[in-house]
C-alpha cells in the first residue's frame, strides 16, 4: 500500500497521521494481515535528489529537475 500526500505541511501531516491511526485501529488492518510479523511500515520524507545511472555512468535527477535541495545540503551538489 502506498499513500502520497501533497498540500501544506500541516494539512499533509494531519491527514497522513489520521490515516495511520485509523488503519492501526481498524478491522481492515486486522483482516488484511497488517499486524502480522514481517509487515514493516516506512515513512519516506526525504526523497533522493539524484540516482546513479549505470548505463550512462553518471548521476541523473531522481525526479523533477527544478526541485530544490534541502537547506544545508547545497555543498553536496
Amino acid at each position: 500500500i502506498i499513500f502520497f500526500g501533497a498540500d501544506r505541511e500541516k494539512v499533509v501531516n494531519d491527514a497522513i497521521g489520521a490515516l495511520r491511526v485509523k488503519i492501526g485501529h481498524s478491522e481492515f488492518g486486522k483482516k488484511t494481515g497488517l499486524f502480522t510479523a514481517g509487515w514493516q511500515p516506512l515513512w519516506v520524507v526525504d526523497f533522493p535528489m539524484f540516482e546513479y545511472d549505470e548505463e550512462d555512468g553518471r548521476y541523473t535527477a531522481a525526479h523533477h529537475p527544478f526541485t530544490s535541495p534541502k537547506d544545508g545540503h547545497e555543498d553536496f551538489l
